[in-house]
């Protein structure tokens, strides 16, 4: 069994690794564990990072159609980056 600092360390190393493209098993073996590990781990992270990169994906498509469509006001194209800033604040994407 790992000490619950150390697992804490290793589970924000797997979810970095899984943002970088690396699956169960790769993460598994950088970092010294069984895959069924890092698969408790990255369940519900796994999730989440799905949704949010749908939810990314919408806001840049927004931003885009907002930037092209002349319009479109100042504050609203704000809005929408502040919205994406959140994004990158929560560091899930």
């Amino acid at each position: 069994r790992i000490p619950s600092n150390k697992s804490i360390e290793l589970q924000k190393e797997a979810k970095e690794l899984y943002k970088k493209g690396f699956n169960n098993k790769e993460i598994a073996k950088k970092l010294s564990v069984q895959p069924k590990t890092v698969g408790l781990w990255l369940k519900h992270f796994k999730d989440e990072f799905l949704e949010a990169i749908k939810t990314k994906t919408l806001l840049i498509k927004r931003i885009n159609e907002a930037l092209s469509n002349p319009k479109t006001k100042p504050s609203e194209i704000k809005d929408l980056f502040a919205s994406l800033s959140l994004y990158k604040k929560a560091d899930i994407v």
